[in-house]
């Protein structure tokens, strides 16, 4: 075969190719076979060796002209594809894309700051308090001795190092809050609290609880103004007026005690409160003089109130979420609805 042959095949093996060419990954591959260092054009160097001086000329002018066609047409042939490519991506943007979840904060998290940024409004500050306490912090200081029969109403979850626990109840940090500060101080406590107990779909073994603590010089400091904070922290909350009926009950760090209810979101009372359009929501009072001695603050001159209540509590009321175990389901499908 001559020189000539070999020139005619492989154009006319390019233009077939090309014509059977589908995307700009087929494209690449053709040009790369024809152009490397040894593909098909090289191959016809070959004749450089073997012809006579006469007609290597004609030779290389038809080996110039058949590698600036193929490069010509190449080029043509990119253009081509990639504008062809170009349409492809236009109708591919048309369609809706699938939505991604990014993640987001858990609704804990979320009404978390909000409840600081209420109080802060109020004159509270948000207080960091420690998971793990001593038993005199959880029990014995709060007026719980260990031969109180109060100690029944909580079932503790003891650490390996004697006398260590994880705290039952925010209120765990009052005294050692008491014993570090001098008053005038309005504060609150917001974290997890633990319970040795059964679950179910109004308690469980991990809650968070928001403490409210407030000791000031007498005669200020009073239910009048305990009542009056709570009244407020409420509305803005739930974001709407509510009343505010207390109650006598029974916490041994307080004196008097009261359990605090807010008026239902119904008219004629329904099955949430139980038919008496009031639910129970926290629990408060006077804080007892004797704690307030054990934090080394002078009954003459200061007093204090305090007041506790579920996070998770305010966010079933608020959200109408019926089980306390979704919190901490891990499920998304309850999670994206507060994202």
């Amino acid at each position: 075969m001559n020189w000539l042959e070999e020139i005619t095949n492989l154009r006319n093996y390019v233009l077939e190719k090309l014509g059977k060419v589908q995307d700009r990954k087929e494209l690449d591959e053709l040009k790369l076979e024809i152009f490397k260092r040894k593909g098909k054009l090289s191959e016809l160097k070959k004749f450089f060796d073997i012809l006579k001086d006469e007609e290597k000329k004609n030779f290389g002018l038809k080996f110039n002209e058949l590698k600036n066609e193929l490069e010509r047409i190449f080029k043509e042939k990119e253009s081509q594809t990639t504008l062809r490519e170009e349409k492809f991506l236009d109708v591919i943007f048309s369609f809706p894309s699938k939505k991604f979840y990014l993640g987001s904060q858990h609704i804990i998290s979320l009404e978390q700051k909000r409840i600081i940024e209420i109080f802060a409004k109020l004159g509270f500050s948000a207080i960091d308090s420690p998971e793990v306490v001593s038993e005199k912090d959880n029990f014995d200081y709060l007026n719980i001795p260990s031969y109180h029969p109060a100690r029944d109403l909580w079932n503790t979850i003891w650490i390996k190092k004697k006398g260590l626990l994880l705290r039952t109840h925010t209120s765990a940090y009052q005294v050692p809050y008491l014993k570090n500060n001098f008053p005038p101080f309005r504060v609150i406590f917001i974290g997890k609290v633990f319970r040795f107990e059964a679950t179910d779909r109004r308690h469980e073994i991990q809650f968070n609880q928001i403490e409210g603590l407030s000791v000031v010089k007498r005669p200020e400091g009073n239910l009048g103004e305990l009542k009056g904070v709570l009244r407020e922290f409420f509305e803005m909350f739930f974001e709407r007026k509510v009343k505010i009926r207390l109650r006598p009950s029974y916490f041994p760090f307080v004196e008097p005690g009261l359990e605090v209810d807010i008026s239902c979101f119904c008219k004629n009372g329904c099955e949430f409160c139980s038919f008496t359009k009031y639910i129970e929501i926290a629990g408060a009072g006077m804080v007892h003089p004797d704690v307030l001695k054990r934090g080394k603050i002078d009954t003459l001159t200061f007093q204090g109130y305090a007041f506790g209540c579920g996070l998770e509590r305010l966010l079933m009321i608020k959200y109408n979420i019926p089980d306390i175990r979704y919190f901490l389901s891990g499920d998304l499908r309850f999670i994206k609805n507060f994202s």
